[in-house]
């Protein structure tokens, strides 16, 4: 992602860190969600809410970290996708 792709995010992604920073420690079992309903990225942990990231652009951004052509998990995606 080039940076002026995420300096337009920047303030979402400022929020993301934020609420990832409120969980505290995680740790092996934990559960992360992120889920786009309603134009927002909304954050779970463990099954709580903790927070929503609005906008599309955040969520495209996020979603192409994974699945994008050049995810940062390679087999992480193939598992995400069924493969």
């Amino acid at each position: 992602m080039g940076g002026v792709r995420l300096a337009a995010v920047k303030a979402e992604t400022d929020r993301r860190v934020a609420i990832m920073k409120s969980f505290g420690e995680a740790k092996e079992g934990n559960v992360v969600t992120l889920d786009f309903v309603d134009a927002a990225t909304a954050v779970g942990f463990n099954g709580a809410a903790k927070g929503t990231i609005p906008g599309e652009p955040f969520n495209r951004a996020l979603t192409k970290i994974w699945l994008g052509e050049r995810p940062v998990q390679a087999d992480l995606k193939k598992a995400m996708l069924g493969g």
